[in-house]
């Protein structure tokens, strides 16, 4: 076996369970640095750099600036954050209360949080940080974002209801108590009615 070929190796196995990705990285998140001084190290993004490719991590008492693309997630934790992500366009400006605005026209991602789904997270693209997300309420969502539908009829609920097949938020067809591939809710489960 050649060198590059046994290096490989090694990394692979040192890797395992650690996946990268150049989107942007939720502050909180435990990371692997791969590159430079503090490759092998293990650490937590501590900050977000605004353009959403870079991520502070802070790793015992020094804290730095890292590319994204030199981290490592573990895959669990990868797959919790991007299942739920849909991507489309704002349709109005908005702000949020601590002054970040998103203007129509720009790109964002949807976020359908399990345990509170009367509530949506819509973050810029390329951004995680909480200071640059807005939560809106799921039955209002249509007003703010392309793709997502106006709230059924009672009429259409309670077709819904007998026929045992719901719409989602996103206009997916669900079960009643489900969600789509995007984490988003049926309406029956947005609207109480389940």
């Amino acid at each position: 076996m050649k060198k590059s070929e046994l290096r490989k190796l090694v990394r692979e196995v040192i890797n395992e369970g650690w996946k990268n990705t150049e989107e942007s990285i939720p502050v909180g998140t435990t990371v692997k640095v791969n590159y430079g001084k503090f490759k092998g190290k293990i650490g937590k993004v501590s900050d977000e750099a605004p353009s959403g490719k870079f991520s502070v991590v802070t790793i015992g008492n020094e804290t730095f600036t890292v590319d994204n693309s030199d981290l490592l997630i573990k895959e669990e934790t990868l797959k919790e954050y991007t299942h739920g992500k849909f991507k489309t366009k704002m349709i109005r400006n908005a702000k949020n209360s601590k002054g970040f605005e998103l203007r129509s026209g720009d790109e964002v991602e949807l976020f359908f949080p399990e345990d509170k789904l009367w509530f949506t997270h819509i973050y810029k693209v390329g951004s995680s940080s909480d200071a640059m997300k807005m939560i809106v309420q799921t039955k209002n969502l249509y007003l703010y974002v392309k793709g997502a539908s106006k709230p059924p009829s009672l009429s259409s609920l309670e077709r819904m209801v007998e026929d045992g097949v719901s719409k989602s938020v996103l206009g997916k067809r669900v079960e009643p108590d489900g969600t789509d591939e995007y984490g988003s809710p049926s309406w029956l489960l947005v609207l109480g009615m389940i």
